[in-house]
């Protein structure tokens, strides 16, 4: 149902999950029954999910918190300097990504015929939006819809604002960690 991320120590949605839609809904009812109650569970999530629950944009910064390996070797590409070599020799990437999926390899195309386009200097852009893209959205789109349904059942309304302020919050300390980061000279 849900994949502990070991990198961010959160829990994100399995992609490849056979569970059915209901029992996502009910996971959504039980989280938002502990958030109405203002209930603390040990029951890290990511950014991303509450952003998502808030009709918020995920971005390439919400997949490096949660899946930091993964962020990183995106942002390489989009920093990639051209004069060391050209994107396509150098990262040999289509607009495909391999997923296991039960110990099979399967390939998922990005954009539609994803397998034969190449990752260039001048496509890089878009195929990191396809990547976050499919990482935060596409791939578990069946499985969030039915949780936010069922979180929304309980937490929709003037409860959301509660729940909206929190998140502003946390994006706030997000950006500020990010600031010093940058400001410290070893990132």
């Amino acid at each position: 149902m849900l994949v502990f991320q070991a990198e961010s120590n959160t829990y994100w949605f399995n992609a490849a999950s056979l569970e059915e839609a209901d029992q996502y809904l009910l996971l959504g009812l039980v989280l938002g029954l502990a958030v109405y109650n203002r209930v603390l569970l040990d029951f890290p999530l990511p950014l991303a999910l509450y952003k998502k629950l808030l009709g918020q944009p995920t971005l390439l910064r919400d997949l490096e918190d949660m899946q930091p390996t993964l962020g990183r070797s995106l942002r390489a590409l989009l920093d990639w300097d051209p004069d060391l070599g050209a994107v396509e020799d150098v990262f040999c990437l289509t607009f495909s990504h391999e997923v296991d999926c039960f110990g099979e390899r399967r390939t998922v195309e990005l954009v539609p015929g994803g397998e034969g386009i190449a990752v260039t200097e001048d496509n890089r852009m878009e195929y990191v939006e396809a990547m976050v893209d499919y990482f935060l959205n596409r791939s578990i789109a069946d499985s969030f819809d039915a949780f936010a349904q069922g979180f929304r059942i309980l937490c929709d309304g003037p409860a959301i604002g509660l729940f909206n302020a929190q998140v502003s919050a946390a994006q706030r300390g997000a950006a500020r960690r990010d600031a010093a980061q940058r400001s410290c000279g070893l990132c």
